[in-house]
């Protein structure tokens, strides 16, 4: 039991890594899509739900980095562990739900790599959610 902060740290930084890497795949989507004779990333609504989540990732990566500090420092708690963990495990989601929206009909298509198609929704639901 005295490694589980550890364990819950290492989980929720593998968490942001993966939300990082789905976010930078919707980002280039979103710069190169055309819809409208446009980016869809120029679109009202899309470039506000991108600057959410990139501040959400932003805020996560702070959360996560101040805990790593901690816990070399011997001062991580169970708690704030359990925090980083939580936190990120579901701002995964959150960004690879919001990376298949993006996406529309594509994200779930064989021919794109997407969000939707991707080991990282498989990976938060196993470690943020019981199975449904």
């Amino acid at each position: 039991m005295q490694n589980l902060p550890l364990v819950r740290l290492a989980i929720g930084g593998s968490a942001l890594a993966a939300a990082e890497c789905v976010f930078e795949q919707a980002l280039e989507y979103a710069k190169g899509r055309q819809a409208f004779g446009q980016p869809i990333g120029k679109l009202q609504h899309n470039r506000f739900l991108l600057a959410e989540l990139a501040t959400k990732l932003a805020l996560a990566r702070v959360f996560t980095d101040r805990a790593v500090a901690e816990h070399v420092a011997g001062r991580l708690t169970g708690e704030e562990a359990a925090m980083v963990k939580w936190w990120n495990t579901e701002l995964c989601a959150r960004v690879a739900d919001r990376a298949v929206q993006l996406h529309g009909g594509y994200g779930y298509m064989r021919e794109y790599r997407s969000p939707g198609r991707s080991s990282t929704l498989g990976y938060r639901r196993s470690t943020a959610e019981p199975p449904r």
